[in-house]
């Protein structure tokens, strides 16, 4: 089990407060369709449309809503597990709902040694919906993942993005991520990064 919680948790981002609660099913389709559009750019990248159903295995599993503090109005999703990292050789190896992502280290003895016996966080399906977009909303959600995370003992956060959408690999590296190897999203031509960052 997770050793932090999100749930019931709160975050003021431009003057607005915002309440992170739990997944309800009721709000799948809404959610659903929220997803999809804050992820388009990986739908023209190969990946397609999410369906409802492979939604609501990771946001049941792992996810947290945000909601607009004032109207109750979900506006953004997280999801965050445990990362429990596997690296043999120049792979690194982590389970995540629905499938395991694998990349090839850049620095793979230096990598292995800043990742035994040490507690990370995967970090995924930040989404934001599209009104909201490059409000700064998605930072913040981010950076309150981070301290909560960070306040519980966790050594850092990794993520896994795409690599032909440049402009989101700097987005992480000016938030303070790192790119440690490569790899290609299961049952597409999508070509991914590994990152993450360390307290």
């Amino acid at each position: 089990a997770m050793s932090f919680n999100l749930i019931g948790t709160q975050f003021v981002h431009n003057n607005q407060k915002y309440d992170i609660k739990e997944f309800r099913k009721e709000d799948l389709l809404f959610l659903t369709n929220m997803i999809n559009a804050a992820f388009a750019m990986w739908c023209h990248l190969g990946r397609g449309l999410q369906s409802p159903e492979t939604i609501e295995s990771y946001l049941s599993n792992d996810g947290f809503i945000i909601h607009n503090a004032d109207t109750g109005i979900s506006c953004a999703t997280v999801c965050l597990k445990e990362a429990d990292p596997k690296i043999e050789g120049d792979q690194i190896c982590i389970k995540r709902a629905q499938r395991l992502d694998e990349a090839t280290l850049f620095e793979p003895a230096k990598i292995t040694r800043d990742f035994k016996g040490k507690k990370f966080v995967y970090f995924y399906c930040l989404s934001v919906d599209p009104s909201l977009a490059r409000s700064g909303l998605g930072k913040a959600i981010l950076e309150h993942c981070f301290h909560i995370i960070q306040s519980a003992g966790y050594d850092g956060m990794m993520l896994e993005t795409g690599k032909e959408t440049g402009w989101l690999v700097k987005w992480y590296e000016r938030l303070g991520f790192q790119t440690i190897g490569e790899g290609i999203l299961p049952n597409t031509n999508v070509r991914t990064v590994m990152m993450v960052k360390r307290r």
